[in-house]
């Protein structure tokens, strides 16, 4: 079982080509919470992989509420991951999913893995460079593989590249709220009232 969260594709695709390796099944989280009781029921030694993308060196605000929440059931011998997708850096993406699983179900993450994306904060980063994005795309496919061969393996351990020191961690909230005001954000003629922006946000 792989439960992701993605909002601009990155870790949709990365949760799929796990999927995909794997045998599992792909679940977005957003379908999971629309139950009150966010109830997961898993079965021994299953794969429980969680795929997320890194917003201000942390967790998005919808993998925080999702791991308070949820419960599970059958977690015995179960091997739970987590994966980061990120453009500079995960930050503290891992330590902070740990944190709030463990304190909320008393499960703790096996591994912690990440793959390098293209970095989709756009009042920073240009993404109008196709063979940029091209490049960094190409580049992860290699970081994926290896992320499939030590789930298969079943490997323990932080495999997270370019992380911060936990001691960073007290400063992604404040980050991170900052970072969600929309008074900087416009909607323009090209909007065609869709509405998937607020869905997946």
């Amino acid at each position: 079982m792989i439960l992701y969260f993605s909002a601009t594709g990155n870790s949709k695709y990365v949760a799929e080509r796990i999927a995909k390796a794997t045998n599992d099944e792909c679940i977005f989280i957003l379908d999971i919470m629309k139950d009150e009781k966010c109830f997961l029921s898993i079965k021994e030694n299953e794969n429980v992989g969680i795929v997320s993308p890194t917003y201000a060196w942390g967790c998005p605000s919808v993998i925080i509420d999702f791991l308070n929440k949820v419960s599970f059931s059958g977690k015995k011998k179960s091997y739970f991951y987590y994966i980061a997708t990120y453009g500079t850096t995960p930050g503290n993406n891992g330590y902070l999913a740990d944190k709030n699983l463990s304190q909320n179900t008393g499960i703790k993450f096996y591994a912690f893995f990440s793959v390098k994306m293209p970095d989709t904060w756009t009042p920073i980063f240009d993404l109008s460079n196709k063979e940029t994005v091209t490049v960094i795309n190409k580049n992860a496919e290699p970081q994926i593989d290896e992320i499939i061969q030590n789930i298969q393996q079943k490997s323990s351990g932080n495999f997270m590249r370019n992380k911060l020191p936990k001691f960073v961690a007290p400063s992604y909230k404040p980050y991170y709220e900052n970072m969600r005001k929309t008074k900087h954000f416009t909607v323009d003629d090209s909007c065609i009232g869709c509405r998937l922006c607020e869905k997946m946000g």
